[in-house]
């Protein structure tokens, strides 16, 4: 159930920043590198706490690796995000064009998109 309320939350907001791309340029540009650093951890945070649901609903030992593996991701972001790899991924955002967002905004829409329609179901 949680993981289709962020689908469409993340879908959502990814109509919203195709629509106008200069809203995360903004964000980006404007917040202080806490906030940004923890943006970033919760855009992070999705691959691994979509392993851990897949390894929660399937029987068997693979799928309890994916979740382990899943963890270990989770783990190994923590530890990312509080370096200065963060540092770096945010000037990166920085130098970017308005179609970079515009892309990421594409990709967060689809993603939700599948979290709440495939995933949730």
């Amino acid at each position: 159930m949680i993981i289709k309320i962020i689908g469409w939350l993340w879908l959502s907001t990814g109509i919203i920043l195709v629509i106008m791309p200069g809203i995360l340029r903004w964000q980006i540009q404007r917040k202080s590198r806490k906030i940004i650093k923890n943006y970033l951890f919760a855009i992070a945070l999705l691959p691994a706490s979509l392993l851990v649901a897949v390894g929660f609903r399937i029987s068997g030992i693979i799928p309890k690796l994916i979740m382990v593996i899943g963890l270990i991701i989770l783990v190994r972001i923590v530890f990312l995000f509080k370096s200065k790899v963060a540092d770096k991924a945010i000037d990166f955002l920085k130098r970017q064009p308005t179609i970079f967002f515009r892309l990421w905004a594409l990709v967060q829409a689809a993603i939700g998109l599948v979290m709440a329609v495939f995933i949730g179901a």
